[in-house]
């Protein structure tokens, strides 16, 4: 496991990639990270979660849309949660640029690194 998975597990509140917690990223494959799961619920979690890994994020993020044949922001801006909206927000976030408006697309990007976590490790 890398640090990101390391950190996603932590997040939901598992020690290690037991059963319990095999089956917790089994339902976040199957439903969603929007579906709510431990700590990634709530923007101040999220958000946090983003900001302490943001690195990892998005060099995941970077890899995905590299395998994708995408840009990053674009991808990004296509996240079914931002709804089409943020352009501009993802485009900062993606700079390093802290704004007013990013609680939604940290929140994404959070969700990203929880949803692709669950699969990686779940294999589905």
């Amino acid at each position: 496991m890398n640090t990101l998975q390391n950190n996603v597990i932590q997040q939901l509140g598992y020690d290690e990639l037991d059963k319990e917690c095999r089956s917790t990223l089994e339902d976040v494959s199957n439903h969603g990270a929007d579906a709510g799961f431990g700590q990634f619920v709530y923007y101040s979690d999220t958000c946090q979660f983003f900001d302490d890994n943001r690195a990892d994020i998005l060099r995941s993020l970077s890899d995905m849309a590299d395998e994708m044949g995408e840009e990053p922001s674009a991808m990004v801006k296509s996240f079914r949660c931002l709804n089409g909206d943020f352009n501009h927000e993802v485009d900062q976030v993606l700079m390093g640029i802290d704004c007013e408006d990013d609680n939604q697309v940290k929140n994404a990007l959070a969700w990203f690194a929880l949803e692709e976590t669950a699969r990686e490790l779940t294999n589905a």
